[in-house]
Formats: C-alpha cells, structure tokens, sequence
C-alpha cells in the first residue's frame, strides 16, 4: 500500500508538473503571439490615423502649388475636369501609401490582400440584395429618427454636364472606392490584424473604415456595410465580394443623383425589391451567429483571452488608437464646425 501511495503521489506529481510546463509553454507561445499581433495593431492604426489626415488636411498642403499650375491646366482641359482628376489621384495616394506602409511592415503579400482569382459568396445575387436592403432600412431608421440631419449636415452634391465630366465623377465615386476601399480596409486591415482573432480583425477594420468618412450618420453607416462586407471577405477569402457590393450601392447613389426619370423608376424598383427581400430573409440573420465570422471567436482569440492577452488590451494600450481618434475629431470639427452652431440653434428653438 505505502508503495502504491507512493507511486501514486510520485505520478500525480509528474502530471502536475507535466500541466504546469504545458500551461507554461501555452503563456509563452500566446505572449509572442501578443506581442507580434500588437504590432501589427499598431502599424494598423498609424495607417488609419496617417490617411485620415492625408483625406482631410492634405488638400490645405497643396493648396498654393495647384494654384500656380490651373492658369496653366485652363488652357488644356475645363477646370472640372482638372479638379476631379486631381481629386482621384489624391483619394489613391491618401489611401495606398499609408496603408501601404501596413502591408509592408507586417509583412503581407499583395496575394493575400489582392486574391487574382474572384471568389462570390454563395448566392451572390442574393447576398447583394440582402446587405444592400439592410443599409437601406439603417438610412430609413436614422432618417425617422434624426430628420434634421440631413437638412443641416449634409450638402448637395454637384451635377456635372459634361459626358467626360459625368464619367469621372462615376468613377471617382462608384469605381475607385470599389476597388481601392476594399483593398485597403478588408484585404490589408483584416488580413494585418486577423492573428489576433478573426473577428476582431473584421470589427476593427470596419471602426476605422466607418470613421475615416467622419461624417457621424455616414459613418454608422459605413460601420455596419464593413462588418457585412468584411464577414463576405473571411467567408470566402478575396475582396471581390466586397467590391460587388460596394460598387453597387455607390453606383445606385450616383444614378439617382442624376435623376432621369427612366433611371429613377428602375433604382425604385431596384431598392423596394431589395428591401422586401432583406426583411423577408432577415430570419436568416438570427442563424448567422452559427457560423458568421464576425459572431464567432476564433481559437486563436479564445487562446489570447485566457492568457490575459486580450486583443482588446492590444488596441487600447496603442499610443497610435488615441492618435486617429484625435485626427478624427480634428476633422470633425474643422469639417463640420459651422453645422455645429445649427444643430446647437435648432434644437434651442425645438
């Protein structure tokens, strides 16, 4: 009996000491994951908070040297023309080069952010239908629910006359944020942040894609398209789902600008068909948790979690976290400083 006593003491002793090391080795192997993934965070944020001023405070920088070149560029094309080329070149340059530094430092390859080979969601058609109906029953919502908004903060925007005119403003606002927003806030933001968990890489992507258009209502809206576009570019590994719809709805808000009957009576039947067909489907949204990406915690962030190396640690113990949110309420304020006052006026007199 003493032996048995003994030998059992000895082997509890070899398991406790065997778990230990295991649970050692597990801590060690989650700090380095921490450790690596927190800078990835940070090259994340720098990129964010680096494009959000480029977007709002580079045109102040430029500002005299393109104002010696127009007398010049007049004489070549209309200054229309001019301007929205040259708002196309700084719209790739603001987004490309500082979160080019991101894919760079963390070492992505362009193969991984930039898939050549397209891959769609599984009913892409009704994938499209559903999140396009979605946004649109948000907008329904914000505008019951703030109707002055819009009369105070938002701005019309120009129609041009000219065929060259129109086709540039077409692609300036429906093509190249189709293309160049989803490289840059789904392919490098995700694929940068997804070793510390698939679905706060998905959330944080579309925080900084949601508040880099600064606008608040604009920017809720921006929020939630990025968690259902970023969930379609982890389902299926490329960014041209995401493209598809972000063309669309920016496509769809283009053309109604324009307001041409026969176009407007299509985009009508286009939205009411999209937002019946969302609220029929939204069922399928309560199932979604399942097996969704955005709902569903990793192993990986699991395993960062209960070594006590949260993701969420990582993001707010980023000096470069609290450096965007300062560049962001800059640009808040610069941009929207006198629609302040309104607001501050209409509901005084409400």
């Amino acid at each position: 009996m003493r032996k048995s006593a003994s030998a059992h003491c000895l082997y509890l002793t070899i398991d406790i000491m065997t778990y230990a090391s295991i649970t050692q080795n597990i801590y060690n192997d989650n700090k380095k994951t921490y450790k690596a993934g927190k800078k990835r965070v940070k090259w994340v944020l720098f990129s964010a908070a680096l494009c959000l001023a480029f977007i709002n405070f580079l045109g102040y920088i430029i500002r005299y040297p393109i104002s010696l070149v127009v007398p010049h560029v007049e004489k070549v094309m209309p200054l229309s023309t001019f301007s929205l080329l040259l708002s196309m070149a700084m719209y790739i340059f603001c987004l490309v080069v500082p979160f080019g530094i991101s894919m760079i430092f963390c070492r992505e390859k362009i193969k991984a952010v930039f898939p050549i080979k397209p891959r769609l969601t599984k009913n892409p058609i009704g994938y499209t239908l559903f999140v396009f109906g979605i946004c649109l029953l948000f907008n329904l919502a914000m505008n019951f629910l703030f109707p002055w908004y819009r009369e105070i903060f938002v701005s019309e925007s120009e129609i041009y006359e000219s065929t060259v005119d129109i086709i540039l403003n077409f692609v300036s606002i429906a093509i190249l944020p189709a293309i160049f927003e989803e490289l840059v806030f789904r392919g490098i933001c995700i694929s940068c942040l997804r070793p510390m968990g698939t679905r706060f890489a998905v959330v944080v992507s579309a925080i900084i894609f949601g508040l880099s258009h600064v606008d608040p209502l604009q920017s809720m809206f921006a929020f939630l398209f990025g968690l259902l576009i970023g969930g379609a570019f982890v389902a299926t590994g490329s960014i041209w789902p995401g493209v598809i719809l972000h063309f669309f709805n920016n496509a769809v808000s283009v053309l109604l600008g324009y307001g041409h009957d026969a176009v407007v009576y299509v985009l009508s039947v286009l939205i009411w068909g999209a937002l019946i067909y969302s609220l029929i489907y939204l069922y399928k949204f309560s199932k979604l948790p399942g097996r969704f990406p955005i709902f569903v915690k990793s192993e990986r962030e699991d395993l960062l979690t209960g070594s006590g190396f949260t993701p969420v640690r990582a993001l707010f113990s980023n000096a470069w976290t609290y450096m965007f949110a300062v560049v962001y309420f800059m640009a808040l304020i610069i941009r929207f400083f006198p629609e302040f006052f309104n607001v501050f006026a209409f509901l005084l007199g409400k």
